[in-house]
């Protein structure tokens, strides 16, 4: 159905009717997931995942972070869901982020940091995806490349631990960065132990681009004494990934959105 509607016309809907177009899009994504495995549909239902992580993890006074922020429908819904909070959207993309401060212009619990978060601080060749900007991250991954032209720009990279946010009792990290997830986690080593939020994280073959496995991510998620599981059974405190699992559900491309949570059969150091 919405493969066959404009994108000025979906634009449009999903502006003035949010609330319907996002039914439509389940509904369409729920067919296609059961009929053909569409990683697109897969995506929307993760999407509506994580709506239900942000509002189930976040209330009044919470502190969120949106590395990735994009066009900002996820910092949105964290501030949203805690009015009385800090809420923090990370964006390189100097168009994007620029966006975002007008969006969030008359929010004062929202603050813009236009910059890439890393493993140390630099500056760095940003690659911009023209095509689809989602794409988009610090290294010209092949999927990327795929899409069409890249548009390099100088951003800013800074660790989470060197930036405002590790000054505050973050309750929720969520992490879109087409496979530089690892170095994200890694320089926010120091905030992750102090304040042990629930961190819902994108992981694909992308991160093979930045020279890093599955493997090596689920290896420093479980060194800071966190576990992964799926969005589902994180919601529903079901089965806990194996290191094992996690690898090959996202090189084999079967699941790509994980939450990583404080493990309860052990203190976090």
């Amino acid at each position: 159905m919405l493969s066959r509607i404009s994108p000025r016309v979906k634009a449009s809907l999903r502006r003035r009717f949010p609330s319907f177009y996002r039914s439509v899009q389940l509904w369409v994504a729920a067919r296609a997931i059961t009929e053909t495995g569409s990683p697109w549909a897969r995506n929307v239902l993760n999407d509506e995942s994580l709506s239900t992580i942000i509002r189930t993890c976040l209330s009044q006074g919470s502190v969120g972070v949106d590395v990735g922020a994009a066009a900002g429908r996820f910092t949105d819904e964290m501030r949203r869901s805690a009015p009385g909070g800090i809420i923090f959207g990370i964006e390189p993309i100097p168009a994007a982020a620029a966006n975002l401060k007008r969006l969030f212009a008359n929010h004062k619990n929202v603050v813009i940091m236009p910059l890439a978060l890393g493993s140390e601080n630099t500056s760095a060749q940003f690659w911009v995806c023209e095509a689809d900007t989602g794409y988009s991250g610090l290294r010209p991954t092949e999927a990327a490349q795929q899409r069409g032209p890249l548009a390099p720009v100088t951003v800013d990279v800074v660790p989470l631990d060197a930036t405002d946010i590790a000054n505050t009792s973050v309750r929720l990290i969520k992490i879109d960065v087409e496979g530089g997830e690892y170095d994200v986690i890694s320089g926010g080593r120091k905030t992750i132990l102090r304040h042990h939020p629930i961190i819902a994280f994108e992981c694909t073959r992308h991160t093979l681009d930045y020279e890093k496995t599955p493997e090596d991510l689920f290896d420093l998620l479980d060194d800071l004494g966190y576990q992964i599981q799926s969005p589902e059974c994180f919601l529903s405190s079901g089965a806990i990934m194996s290191r094992m699992y996690f690898s090959e559900s996202v090189l084999q491309g079967s699941e790509f959105f994980f939450i990583a949570s404080p493990s309860g059969d052990r203190q976090i150091p």
